[in-house]
């Protein structure tokens, strides 16, 4: 029974955290939902507990995070709240499922994780190669533009590389947390090496957020001396090299060639200005969120105490959403929604010692930054992963820490 489950935690966080479920559907290639998958994951694990219940040696080995509960307690309570006080439409009720789907995945992964620090160990090796298979991704898709998205989908942005993971920002985003998580697990002589792939990996997304967080995280992995400081310096000049080799071969793209595929030549373009010059670059993409911002932050404003109700930004008649994790919530649930995230990472790093402790401070720097640039963290399932592994890691150093 315990192959059975390690082998069904190994392919659910590989293929959840690479996202391969959600690309065959959007993609076409599948009609089956990724819900569908987290119904037969939670079969498994649900019948791997149960057959620990029976064994009377094993059942002091069963622990549960509090911190957790709680959090998923509270989130599907306010989201059932405002939902009752909402019109019923049919947005509103995908968000409400969509909502409560995510914290029912982040306690089933927990749970799947939290009682074995072994199989805990493996899985984050296994995110390892999900990190590494998404860069190469990266690459042939930023070479192939239609290898992964056919020009004609919706969900198509070529130039920007994504892989799997379709949005660019998403697929910066999970390669951060994956380092994050996973680079401890190296020999420290080839830290330094994995952080500047997975910067490669980054600079081919063109997300600025992710290559922000990629600077921050590395700060202060260098202040927690997990990284070789003469190796990092020493590996700067070769990522200047790189970056320098990419921007080159950009301005050299024969633009009618490059236009004739579809490439999104203004899109990247404005991004490489703003990188250059991020004061007076004009840039469509940030004039957008700069208005959905004070959409929803007026939203908030006229009803800061209840809110206006579950989905609110989606409903509106504005094309995104806000963009911002904590207004996102605010403009849903009043002033109640600001703590929705902060509450879920105090609840991941409740406690932690250790390697965890190490772990958790770049894990909170990451996702806090990232929320005021993305409004789905809290529904991707690499983030809600990422939460669970790390609320795993501090769990089994608790546990440590009473001798258990």
């Amino acid at each position: 029974m315990n192959f059975i489950k390690s082998f069904h935690v190994y392919a659910a966080v590989f293929f959840f955290y690479a996202n391969i479920p959600i690309y065959l559907v959007l993609v076409g290639y599948s009609s089956t939902p990724p819900s569908f998958w987290i119904g037969l994951f939670a079969a498994v694990i649900l019948l791997s507990l149960t057959s620990k219940l029976f064994a009377r040696d094993q059942v002091s080995e069963i622990t549960c995070s509090k911190p957790l509960l709680y959090w998923a307690f509270f989130f599907i309570m306010i989201n059932l709240v405002s939902f009752f006080f909402s019109d019923p439409s049919e947005i509103v009720i995908k968000t409400l499922e969509r909502r409560i789907l995510s914290a029912f995945v982040i306690l089933l992964f927990f749970t799947a994780l939290e009682d074995d620090g072994g199989l805990q160990r493996k899985v984050r090796w296994v995110l390892l190669l999900a990190v590494l298979i998404a860069i190469a991704d990266n690459i042939y898709d930023f070479m192939n533009p239609s290898l992964f998205v056919p020009l004609d989908n919706e969900f198509a942005n070529p130039g920007r590389a994504a892989g799997f993971y379709l949005n660019a920002n998403q697929a910066g985003a999970a390669l951060v947390l994956g380092m994050i998580l996973t680079i401890e697990l190296l020999p420290k002589k080839i830290r330094t090496l994995y952080l500047y792939i997975v910067l490669i990996g980054i600079l081919l997304t063109f997300s600025r957020t992710a290559l922000i967080g990629w600077i921050l995280v590395t700060l202060i992995l260098l202040f927690q001396n997990v990284l070789n400081k003469k190796q990092f310096i020493a590996g700067i000049a070769i990522a200047t090299f790189i970056i320098l080799l990419i921007l080159n071969q950009l301005t050299e793209i024969d633009l009618i060639d490059k236009l004739s595929e579809g490439i999104n030549l203004p899109n990247i373009t404005e991004r490489i200005d703003w990188i250059s010059n991020p004061l007076t670059t004009e840039d469509a993409s940030l004039d957008e969120r700069r208005v959905v911002f004070k959409r929803a932050w007026e939203m908030f404003l006229n009803h800061p105490l209840i809110g206006n109700g579950i989905g609110s930004t989606l409903t509106w008649n504005e094309e995104i959403s806000t963009h911002n994790t904590y207004l996102y919530f605010m403009a849903d649930y009043g002033v109640i929604g600001l703590f929705i995230l902060p509450l879920l990472l105090l609840a991941s790093i409740w406690r932690a010692s250790g390697e965890a402790r190490q772990t958790a401070l770049p894990f909170l720097a990451f996702v806090t930054l990232f929320g005021f640039f993305s409004h789905n963290i809290v529904e991707e399932y690499y983030f809600l992963i990422s939460f669970a592994i790390m609320a795993s890691m501090s769990a089994r150093s608790r546990i440590s820490n009473k001798g258990v």
